[in-house]
């Protein structure tokens, strides 16, 4: 935790930090574009899985999420620069964080991903928001943050 409040302090001392969430339609497909290039921008893997199929896919349920009010679309600007991104959902009381993204080149100093996960925690503890899901995946990150495995199972029941 010391870790985390460390980065943001520090962000918020070296540039002009900004957070904000999506919240209107008509500007909906130009943050998702935006959140598509951040995402493409972090690790190559992410690129590629980023395809123009997974950009429809993002903004068709980016669209019905905000339309439902679950769709938490974060981003964190410094210095006026779009540096990190979150793709969430808020629902009973559970943040599910989705998808991240940010521009390991501008501000890497300044740790815009660990940032704005910080922001994102703090809205959801301040939302009444019981647990922060960080989902599948073994990321080293999660692990920073508290995450815990647990197990995710599928079931096929037949007839």
């Amino acid at each position: 935790r010391h870790e985390i409040r460390r980065k943001q302090r520090r962000a918020e001392r070296e540039a002009e930090v900004g957070f904000y969430i999506v919240d209107e339609r008509h500007v909906l497909e130009a943050e998702i574009d935006d959140f598509v290039a951040l995402q493409r921008a972090s690790r190559a893997d992410k690129a590629d899985f980023m395809t123009p199929e997974m950009r429809r896919f993002f903004l068709a349920i980016a669209r019905q999420m905000l339309e439902a009010g679950t769709l938490r679309l974060m981003f964190l600007t410094l210095n006026g620069e779009k540096a990190a991104t979150l793709f969430a959902f808020e629902y009973e009381r559970r943040f599910w964080l989705y998808n991240s993204g940010y521009d390991p080149d501008a501000y890497a100093q300044l740790s815009p991903g660990w940032v704005i996960l910080s922001y994102a925690i703090q809205y959801a503890i301040a939302t009444g928001c019981r647990v922060f899901d960080f989902m599948q995946g073994d990321e080293e990150y999660k692990y920073r943050f508290g995450a815990h495995d647990y197990k995710v199972m599928h079931v096929s029941v037949r007839r």
